[in-house]
């Protein structure tokens, strides 16, 4: 019988010990859990604007080229969010993608053969992110080339266009989703 309380003595200190480690590693996530509460919290002060200008990116920088996009968010947008009453809060140094994407897809995209500059990026994010129909300018026809590998699984199809006058092929596309 006393073997029996010894045994489970031991057994229930065991379990204490475990318990004891245990809590012991979770106390040291507690700093990492109150950092990431904070960053949450701070991204809630700003989701608002953060959203609006990825929206604005999405819906209004397709056609341009990458200087004009960077005029459009830095000159233009951001300085009308901040000088608004009220203004809209939004996050320092913002970039659309960060949103919109991860590194995960990107590589993804990069093995489907899209190019890995960062115009081919912003307008394959572009393009996964969108309802509307997008203009896609592809003079290298790189883009043309990513969408055919990428969207075989979609409901997508593809035809081509030539134009005579300069000899510049011209594609058109229809994508359905689900």
């Amino acid at each position: 019988m006393i073997c029996c309380f010894q045994a489970e003595a031991e057994a229930t200190n065991k379990t204490i010990v475990l318990a004891n480690r245990l809590v012991s590693g979770l106390a040291s996530e507690n700093v990492r859990w109150a950092e990431a509460v904070e960053n949450y919290q701070r991204q809630g002060l700003t989701l608002a604007g953060d959203v609006l200008l990825a929206a604005a990116f999405i819906s209004y920088v397709g056609y341009f080229t990458k200087p004009y996009r960077l005029e459009l968010m830095e000159k233009h947008w951001v300085p009308y969010l901040s000088n608004i009453v009220p203004p809209v809060p939004f996050s320092e140094g913002l970039d659309p993608l960060s949103l919109l994407t991860d590194d995960a897809q990107i590589a993804q995209w990069n093995n489907e053969r899209l190019p890995g500059d960062r115009m081919s990026t912003e307008n394959a994010t572009i393009l996964t992110n969108t309802e509307r129909w997008p203009l896609i300018i592809d003079p290298q026809l790189q883009g043309i080339k990513w969408i055919k590998v990428s969207m075989t699984q979609a409901d997508c199809s593809i035809s081509q266009w030539c134009m005579s006058e300069d000899n510049h092929k011209v594609y058109t596309f229809t994508w359905h989703r689900g």
